[in-house]
């Protein structure tokens, strides 16, 4: 996995979702740029295509609805949520 990457596919060969294949080949080609750490605000400000991985899932994974991307940020600050309260 890479910067979270990798995570979503099924893990079956030729699942284009999570496939590695093409961010290792950006990393073998000195052409991979680094994502880094985003806050809420960076997420709202960037562009997708500023960054490797986003070209990579642009150009390779199948696309997925605003209702995916909605339960996954929930899931997210349920997992965010979740940890404050363990600490």
């Amino acid at each position: 996995m890479v910067e979270g990457y990798g995570d979503t596919g099924s893990g079956r060969m030729a699942d284009p979702n999570g496939s590695l294949v093409h961010v290792r080949r950006a990393y073998d080609a000195g052409a991979y740029r680094h994502v880094g750490p985003l806050t809420r605000k960076d997420v709202g400000d960037i562009r997708g295509t500023e960054f490797t991985l986003g070209r990579i899932q642009i150009e390779n994974e199948t696309q997925r609805d605003a209702a995916y991307f909605r339960d996954l940020l929930k899931r997210c600050d349920d997992r965010a949520q979740n940890a404050e309260e363990t600490l």
